[in-house]
């Protein structure tokens, strides 16, 4: 099976993160994949062999530095799909605290 990937812009408090930043892809305390933000967009696998990241009722949740972004998802339900997730950190997000599926 095809891993599925999930890719999107980064927001902290406001601002466009700075290029660098580590996002984490978490599915409870598993961490399914680590990438750095690239300043314009960042992109993180989830890989059908990682147990609970790739889960239909699992909840993915993105560590971007020691915080949570605002928004969550489910994994996608197409093997191989791509999934844009623009992510929000803290105050000064347009869409805080969404959740998608």
């Amino acid at each position: 099976m095809s891993p599925d990937t999930i890719f999107g812009t980064l927001t902290i408090d406001g601002r466009n993160a700075p290029a660098g930043t580590m996002i984490t892809a978490m599915a409870g305390a598993e961490p399914c994949d680590t990438q750095p933000y690239n300043g314009a967009t960042y992109s993180l696998t989830l890989d059908p062999n990682k147990g609970a990241c790739w889960q239909p009722l699992a909840q993915i949740r993105f560590l971007v530095g020691d915080r949570f972004a605002n928004e969550s998802i489910r994994p996608p339900n197409l093997v191989a799909s791509r999934r844009q997730v623009d992510l929000t950190v803290g105050a000064g997000a347009a869409n805080a605290a969404t959740s998608t599926r």
